[in-house]
């Protein structure tokens, strides 16, 4: 595929955490990726809620970038009143794969550090996710996102 169309959710756990999605959303960029977040943005027009349910729907696949924080709200769990983004994109996502029979095509578990891949929500474990702490993790994530196996037959 050249240059997909990606969205990144995550979850605003720390400056370092969103500097970390930054550089990662660049550097698909840098790579010819067509790559979206929400940090690109001052405030859309047609409000939040809209424009991350616009950004699923015209992305060829959507990063998830894990984490326990993340794990939490995506179920829907959390604070009343925090973390409204990634709830309301947990079930966008849901609903997505419920409509597909669970067939999951898409949606991507990335994670930053080992110990966050327990933290990937139940409904994208049977997926693939990409440690992309190590060079090797993030090119096997962009061999993804391009449709570039590792081995050809």
């Amino acid at each position: 595929m050249i240059n997909p169309k990606v969205f990144i959710s995550y979850t605003h756990d720390s400056q370092d955490h969103m500097d970390r999605v930054l550089d990662l959303s660049n550097r698909l960029r840098n790579n010819g990726i067509n790559c979206n977040i929400d940090q690109y943005e001052f405030s859309p027009s047609e409000g939040w809620p809209r424009w991350m349910a616009n950004q699923i729907e015209v992305a060829d696949f959507v990063l998830v970038i894990c984490t326990e924080n993340y794990e939490s709200r995506f179920m829907g769990k959390g604070e009343i009143g925090k973390g409204l983004g990634v709830k309301w994109e947990g079930a966008i996502l849901t609903q997505e794969l419920y409509d597909a029979g669970t067939k999951n095509t898409n949606f991507i578990p990335v994670i930053f550090s080992a110990d966050d891949s327990a933290h990937i929500p139940v409904l994208l474990r049977g997926a693939t996710h990409y440690d992309i702490n190590s060079e090797d993790g993030y090119k096997a994530l962009y061999r993804h996102l391009t449709n570039q196996p590792h081995a050809v037959k």
